[in-house]
């Protein structure tokens, strides 16, 4: 196969990843990615069929794999995931500023999810999410815990509770609802997420150096996360269009990163 556009960091090839998926040299640890939901009327929104055991032919034993998509979506096709030995992980929750627009008996969509399956150990996985900066004053404070029962009695086993200093670093543990302005203004994609909402995502799943794969590629919103993230990308885009948007993207970002 010949790549549609290749750097350092990033792979870009044009086709359908059912079939590039099959040809593949290098072996990505994770996949990334938001495939069509197949929920509107427009020509390109049809959920295609078996990708995601063709990504799981791919991936090693131990592997994450974040799938953006609606509660609805993830229902309607969690056979395809389960059967293939997916196991529903946890799910993080892009909250846009301004949504959907109106539509009669229902609320105003604000948000989209991005779930998480894994398949083997969730010990063996990689796992890195970022600690953010907290809103609230530091703070140190005297916690008490229960102290584990001992089978006979010692000095400290008799006393029931033990005192442990934690100091506040100022940083708090990522919180499961992000908020991220849509880029939908910038016109590359109809339905391209949010740099670095994507670029958690990637880093979570992907240790530093590793290999992500996108087989929907859009706007080639994974490329520059993982560029900015110290990642490889391998993505594919069916669209030659995209491509050529996404080949465009990724390289601005290679020269600024340079």
């Amino acid at each position: 196969m010949t790549p549609y556009y290749q750097s350092a960091q990033v792979t870009l090839y044009h086709g359908d990843a059912r079939d590039v998926l099959l040809h593949l040299v290098d072996r990505p640890v994770s996949c990334v990615t938001d495939p069509p939901y197949g929920e509107t009327h427009m020509a390109w929104d049809r959920w295609p069929s078996g990708w995601v055991a063709s990504v799981g032919r791919v991936l090693p034993k131990n592997a994450s794999l974040w799938c953006f998509g609606s509660l609805r979506l993830m229902i309607q096709h969690s056979p395809e995931f389960t059967l293939r030995g997916w196991k529903l992980g946890q799910d993080v929750v892009w909250e846009k500023a301004n949504g959907s627009g109106p539509s009669n008996g229902r609320f105003r969509r604000v948000h989209e999810f991005a779930v998480h399956w894994y398949r083997g150990k969730w010990s063996k996985i990689h796992h890195e999410i970022d600690r953010v900066p907290s809103e609230k004053v530091l703070d140190t404070s005297v916690r008490r815990r229960e102290a584990h029962r001992a089978p006979i009695a010692t000095p400290r086993a008799r006393n029931r509770y033990q005192s442990s200093v934690w100091a506040d670093d100022g940083f708090r543990q990522m919180r499961s609802v992000l908020r991220a302005p849509s880029v939908r203004f910038k016109k590359r994609h109809p339905t391209e997420k949010p740099e670095p909402f994507v670029r958690v995502l990637v880093m979570e799943s992907t240790p530093l150096g590793g290999l992500v794969v996108d087989p929907f590629a859009g706007a080639g919103t994974t490329g520059e996360a993982a560029i900015r993230s110290g990642r490889r990308a391998l993505l594919i885009e069916t669209d030659e269009r995209s491509c050529e948007v996404t080949a465009k993207r990724i390289e601005k970002v290679v020269k600024l990163a340079a």
